[in-house]
């Protein structure tokens, strides 16, 4: 009985709180409370999770996947990508785009688990597996980060920052950074959001079709995540990063042009990649 816009604003809602989780995770990092964090931010996308599966109105689902979910995933964002890049001197990127491709390995398994098990177990069951999916790769995640003694590093008294560090706001190349993220955030995930329904609603395909097309585009992400970090090995992450963005500005407006299965599907997968 929700509109397109409701639905989306709990998937966007949720990215959000991943990206300016950042916020409190970035300094809480530089504390040292970094395995704090990735405890926590597991706890709280699995019990997110698990109360999506117990959720039977628009608030309900709003916040616990939308807020907690989110919240939770903003704790283990940074953690996860800064331990990942303090580990590797050499083949930094390559590592990085490595560490990545699970985001979208992660949406493949997720949606094929959703569409085979929600017509047998229903729909309280698929979220509650998926959830246990969930605890079980948190747990391998946090084993890998966390275990081995480099990463175990005792932070002194004289690294210790406050949460807010005023001299950033002095700083033009940080601002200049700052807000070309923000714009290209503000455009880059909220397609993947509407490909399903834009399937559903404006080609009439089936609801196995969209969520099929979703999937192409996140495959095809996986290959772009490992392809294009070689690229920034060699040229730089700046230049990769920008080509990226304005090609993704591009395949958006050629989204208009989409309007049989056949070129959506080509849209999907040049944008997830």
């Amino acid at each position: 009985s929700s509109t397109s816009s409701d639905i989306a604003w709990i998937g966007t809602i949720q990215s959000w709180l991943l990206i300016v989780g950042g916020l409190l995770s970035g300094p809480l990092f530089d504390l040292g409370y970094n395995k704090t964090m990735i405890i926590v931010g597991s706890i709280l996308g699995v019990i997110g999770i698990m109360m999506l599966s117990l959720a039977h109105a628009y608030y309900a689902i709003f916040l616990s996947q939308g807020v907690c979910v989110g919240f939770g995933f903003g704790l283990l964002y940074v953690p996860a990508i800064a331990l990942v890049s303090r580990s590797f001197t050499t083949r930094r990127a390559v590592a990085l785009g490595v560490a990545s491709s699970g985001a979208p390995v992660g949406g493949i398994i997720y949606t094929i688990m959703f569409n085979q098990l929600i017509p047998t177990v229903g729909f309280s069951w698929t979220v509650r597996l998926m959830a246990f999916l969930m605890l079980a790769l948190f747990i391998a995640a946090a084993i890998m980060l966390l275990w081995p003694e480099r990463h175990a590093v005792k932070v002194k008294a004289t690294q210790r920052r406050s949460l807010i560090d005023l001299r950033a706001f002095k700083d033009l190349p940080f601002w200049s950074f700052a807000i070309g993220n923000f714009f290209l955030y503000l455009g880059y995930i909220t397609p993947f959001y509407y490909i399903p329904t834009y399937a559903e609603t404006k080609l009439g395909t089936s609801r196995s079709m969209a969520s099929n097309v979703l999937m192409i585009s996140q495959a095809s992400s996986v290959i772009g995540r490992v392809v294009l970090t070689l690229f920034a090995h060699y040229y730089g992450s700046m230049v990769s990063w920008i080509i990226c963005g304005v090609l993704s500005g591009v395949l958006c407006i050629c989204w208009i042009s989409a309007d049989n299965l056949v070129r959506f599907i080509l849209f999907a997968a040049f944008y997830g990649e």
